[in-house]
């Protein structure tokens, strides 16, 4: 039956705890001030983003189209936000998806999805907005997306239509919208934005919330005061027994807190006179409050909840059946710290549509466990509990309850102990347990029920009504871990219990005794599957045994298997129908495979080249300079009477080389060692670089050295501190620099003729630590430029050791070493990505960069090839020296340091370029790069004791004239 309307026309308010704000709904006629403020905030709010065209406020502005509209009123009066509806509609036709999209295709299908609609009732969401700058505007944001399903009630229609901007989806998933995938986005109102059809189905709402929030929200006419549509706290004089009863009699079994706020003057009263009664206090808060600060205000990936969290006011909760009250932290904030150890196994998005879930459990001896565990993981909103039998002492193997409870209901025992975890959390407990007759009631506003109950015509009755109703079903078996799931939601039609049982009849199965029940257990567990144990126990059953055996152990996997398919049914996963088994008995008998233990790598040494004569000793200085990975991007063509140095065809650049610049520099660094070598051997001669003269590789620099007689002291004084050079990845030991180190590096980049500038001040070192970590969190999080960084590694007794960079190499310590293989893991950092996660990706960096002594940029003069060359000689020039006065040095370049372009930029990043050119463009202003300029390299500099660790050369990039190896 369609829903009927329940507004007409009355001005509708309640209080939103979780915003803070007042929410009023009313029709522009009946409240023509608050319309007005509606239209000058959202006017104000689409003005914003320049689109206000599409607010149409000359069209809407005299309120004839708009059925209803909510606002949100703040404390001081003003209107902080509002959506308003029109409808219900009588042709597709009046709706603004026929405005939005204008192509004929996508009209057509908008039509064929919204003409069903029309005779059920089809109402449309427009106009949005929340003001910018606002007190909780995450809250007030979510607050304003959930009044959706309050136009859908009030205006008496099942369908609900809306259209957003991709980037509002989130919100609006999470009010219970579904995006209409087979209508194409629109290009509306501008080609700034993707705009998305959204459809409501009042049928797929949270019924059990949306009843309790619609009838607090129509209480409001009569009743004078505010309402509460948070999980509301209820005083001992007006709570009711879940399950239909009347007042709660002081002799039945309580089973919920009693929840007294601390701003709340009646509830205080009730609390005096708890303690005039001598009841136990129990007084924790500080902790509570000391936890919740430290997880400081910024609290998810989503951003919620706010720091108002802080201010909640403290609860008193009071346990009837302990006689004992504790302080515990408001709802908001309570939830925040006592799930924060979820995160991010459990998303903040996923944690909010688990909580909007009402799970039903049948059956609490199993379903005790199983009831506990997705309370313990916040993963529903609502449970209902339902056992009519009392806690025998032959329960206590596998229900975890004590000799206290001996003699309550088994419901009630699982309900205390759930409220004793998380007293806000709603329980409704049924002590007369399921019936097929009651199974209707039962499953009313339910999304899951979880079938753990012993008489199979409430079994068979359970998946009947799901069937009907849609609502898949979850059984656990104790045996062999056996986990039964129906997804009647998505087929109605299944058989039942997967079709196992045939044919059954309801009555027949309410007769049966324990022993009658046998032969449909071993139909149902199948019994070539069973274990031993139990196959033998059945055929005991009414005989020595009263009812078959289970182990609290196995009762306690079924806990958690259950709870694992509740999450994955709620969240969408790929949770299907079907039966699986978590045997793990069968497992701990197989022995998992046999690891090799770990060693500590061999350092091995690169050969040193035993070459005797003067050419070969500059050949070698050459193979000795680094390269971006250890790539070693050069071949070095030896000639009687000169060196030719080119860049290598293989491997292909990495895609930071940009332009090959990364590779030019190590040309230069080569080029640069070579003409050390020559000097200290006599045969230095004058050198060239230059851009493109092979006629076969046009705009490809290259560099030659010639060979001769002359010497250069200067250079000469270097040969051996070249020799020595290496990269150090070491965390620095001491930040500390002194003047004459300073002027050692400048004099080396004056000796080639280069340009170099040191950062030492802590605030300098701070803005580009934080820059480089951002930088090298794309690099992760991106996965070409991840799996190109992963390629650069080399492990212990890897095949290809001449190239890369040896794992011992990187300096790790022993933490770092642990969560190296983690950190590198494709589908753990892709969903990192996702959750728009990764800032301690770039820590290390950060940490190495912030203990540093300094950093040194070195600049080039315009950008060009043959300008990287020559960057690339200051480069090791500056190098060589930094280490010859006793100083560590690392490159820690970021991975845009040779782009030009936006388009640059994308290609190395196609989802993370906006945020790249912005820490460029932070780069540039912090070392003062003028526009014709360039970076070559930056350098990190500091003291460690830790010597570094050699890289080895690969033998196959020196070559004859005529093209033979010569090495």
């Amino acid at each position: 039956m369609d829903p009927q309307p329940l507004f007409a026309h009355h001005t509708l308010h309640f209080w939103d705890e979780d915003s803070g704000y007042h929410f009023v709904a009313a029709s522009p006629e009946s409240e023509p001030g608050l319309w007005s403020q509606f239209l000058d905030g959202a006017y104000d709010a689409y003005r914003r983003f320049d689109v206000e065209v599409a607010l149409e406020y000359d069209l809407i502005r005299d309120g004839t189209s708009t059925a209803l509209f909510f606002v949100a009123v703040a404390v001081d009066g003003t209107v902080h936000g509002g959506s308003r509806a029109l409808g219900p509609y009588t042709s597709v036709t009046e709706s603004h998806p026929f405005v939005e999209w204008t192509d004929p295709a996508a009209r057509a299908e908008i039509a064929r999805i919204l003409e069903p609609c029309i005779p059920h009732g089809l109402v449309e969401a427009k106009t949005g907005w929340v003001a910018d700058d606002v007190p909780r505007r995450h809250e007030l944001s979510a607050g304003v997306a959930r009044t959706a399903t309050y136009f859908m009630e009030l205006l008496g229609a099942r369908f609900l239509l809306g259209t957003a901007a991709d980037n509002a989806l989130g919100m609006w998933r999470r009010a219970e919208a579904c995006v209409v995938d087979d209508v194409p986005p629109t290009p509306y109102p501008d080609d700034r934005y993707r705009t998305r059809m959204l459809l409501w189905d009042l049928a797929c709402c949270d019924a059990s919330r949306r009843s309790r929030e619609i009838e607090k929200l129509l209480s409001s006419r009569t009743i004078p005061g505010w309402w509460n549509l948070s999980r509301s706290h209820r005083r001992i004089d007006d709570r009711r027994e879940s399950n239909g009863g009347g007042a709660v009699n002081v002799r039945e079994p309580r089973f919920e807190a009693v929840l007294l706020a601390e701003d709340c003057d009646e509830d205080m009263v009730e609390f005096e006179r708890l303690q005039g009664r001598g009841i136990t206090l129990e007084d924790r808060l500080d902790e509570q409050l000391a936890g919740l600060a430290a997880l400081g205000s910024g609290v998810d990936n989503d951003g919620a909840p706010g720091e108002y969290i802080h201010d909640e006011a403290a609860r008193w909760a009071y346990y009837p059946w302990r006689e004992v009250a504790v302080r515990v932290l408001g709802p908001a904030g309570f939830d925040r710290l006592r799930l924060d150890r979820n995160r991010n196994k459990i998303t903040a998005e996923e944690q909010a549509r688990l909580r909007s879930a009402a799970v039903g459990v049948v059956g609490l001896s199993v379903g005790h466990t199983v009831a506990y565990t997705l309370a313990l993981e916040g993963a529903c909103g609502v449970l209902r509990l339902a056992d009519h039998d009392i806690l025998e002492l032959s329960n206590l193997n596998r229900i975890p309850a004590s000799v206290l409870d001996l003699g309550v209901n088994k419901a009630v025992i699982a309900a205390r102990r759930i409220a004793e975890l998380d007293p806000y959390l709603p329980v409704e407990v049924w002590t007369e347990g399921v019936t097929p007759e009651s199974v209707e009631d039962f499953f009313e506003g339910l999304d899951l029920v979880i079938d753990e109950c012993d008489s199979f015509d409430v079994k068979l009755s359970i998946r009947t009504c799901a069937a009907r109703r849609r609502v898949p079903v979850v059984m656990h078996t104790s045996d062999r871990g056996l986990l039964d799931v129906e997804r009647f939601d998505l087929d109605g039609e299944q058989q039942p219990f997967h079709g196992l049982l045939g044919d059954l009849d309801p009555e027949t199965l309410r007769t049966l005794s324990n022993r009658d029940k046998v032969p449909y257990v071993l139909r149902l567990l199948d019994a070539k599957q069973i274990s031993e144990r139990l196959a033998a126990s059945l055929l005991e059953v009414g005989e020595s045994l009263e009812a078959w055996p289970q182990l609290g152990a196995d009762v306690g996997l079924g806990g958690v298997t259950v709870a694992t398919a509740v999450r994955g049914i709620v969240l969408g996963g790929s949770v299907a129908s079907g039966r699986c088994r978590v045997d793990l008995d069968l497992r701990l008998t197989v022995p998992e495979p046999q690891f090799p233990v770990p060693t500590e790598p061999e350092t091995t040494q690169p050969n040193e080249n035993t070459w005797s004569d003067s050419v070969a000793a500059v050949v070698d200085a050459a193979t000795r300079a680094p390269s971006g990975g250890n790539s070693q991007p050069w071949t070095i063509v030896v000639e009687p009477t000169r060196l030719t140095f080119a860049l290598a065809t293989e491997p292909e650049p990495v895609l930071m080389d940009l332009y090959r610049r990364g590779s030019c520099v190590a040309l230069g660094a080569a080029l640069h060692n070579a003409r050390v070598a020559a000097a200290a051997h006599g045969i230095l001669g004058p050198h060239t670089v230059v851009d493109g003269p092979d006629e076969a590789r046009p705009g490809i620099p290259l560099a030659r050295l010639e060979l001769g007689t002359g010497s250069d002291h200067e250079f000469a004084a270097f040969y051996g501190p070249m020799l020595a050079r290496a990269t150090n990845r070491f965390p620095s030991d001491d930040h500390t620099i002194t003047h004459g180190e300073l002027e050692a590096m400048h004099a080396a980049a004056d000796l080639v003729d280069g340009r170099i500038r040191i950062l030492t001040g802590s605030n300098d070192l701070a803005a580009i630590a934080e820059i480089l970590s951002e930088s090298d969190r794309v690099r992760y999080l991106d996965r070409p430029l991840r799996t190109e960084m992963i390629g650069e590694l080399r492990w212990p007794g890897d095949s290809h050791p001449e190239s890369g960079i040896e794992v011992v190499s990187l300096g790790l310590d022993t933490a770092e070493s642990a969560m190296l293989e983690v950190v590198l893991r494709h589908d753990a950092l892709d969903r990192l990505g996702e959750w728009g996660l990764g800032g301690g990706l770039g820590k290390m960096t950060r940490d190495r960069v912030l203990g540093s002594a300094g950093l040194v940029a070195v600049f080039t003069d315009r950008r060009s090839g043959a300008d990287y060359i020559r960057a690339g000689a200051t480069v090791e020039s500056v190098w060589i020296a930094a280490q010859a006065v006793g100083l560590a040095v690392q490159p820690v370049s970021p991975i845009f340091l040779y782009a030009d372009t936006r388009a640059d930029l994308e290609r190395l990043s196609r989802d993370h370029s906006d945020v790249l050119q912005t820490l460029q463009r932070n780069f540039a202003d912090m070392l003062q790069v003028d526009e014709d300029d360039g970076i070559a390299l930056l350098l990190r500099i500091g003291r460690t004791t830790a010597g570094p660790v050699r890289s080895r050369r690969r033998a196959d990039r020196v070559l004859r004239a005529d093209g033979l190896l010569l090495r």
